[in-house]
């Protein structure tokens, strides 16, 4: 993925830098292009050294779920909001809940695909 362009950081007035454990300020990240949010997200987990599902497309997919479920924060979703405040008054941390939110999203995914195949 490329480098978030200098232009969108100049025109934020800022240095963005994603970091699961913080709520980015939604209107700013709504504000990002798609691919610059994703550009964000796949730039801290290299940063970090973790590890995002096996090969170039298990890296895509992971990435692609933790900006689903960033965008549908930052658009006030009310189950998905509710969800992540649970997880985290059971003490997962911020970043492991939006994984959580992820493996659910991909199975309503999943079941919906199920339905137009039968």
């Amino acid at each position: 993925m490329a480098e978030i362009s200098i232009g969108m950081k100049r025109a934020l007035g800022e240095q963005l830098n994603y970091d699961p454990e913080q709520s980015p300020d939604a209107e700013k990240w709504l504000e990002l292009p798609e691919s610059e949010r994703l550009v964000l997200i796949s730039e801290y987990h290299r940063k970090q050294g973790l590890a995002y599902g096996e090969g170039p497309s298990g890296e895509h997919l992971h990435v692609v779920c933790h900006c689903i479920i960033e965008n549908q924060l930052a658009m006030g979703v009310p189950d998905v909001q509710y969800d992540l405040e649970a997880m985290l008054r059971e003490q997962i941390s911020r970043h492991e809940a939006i994984h959580q939110l992820c493996r659910e999203l991909s199975v309503d995914i999943f079941k919906e695909m199920q339905k137009r195949v039968q």
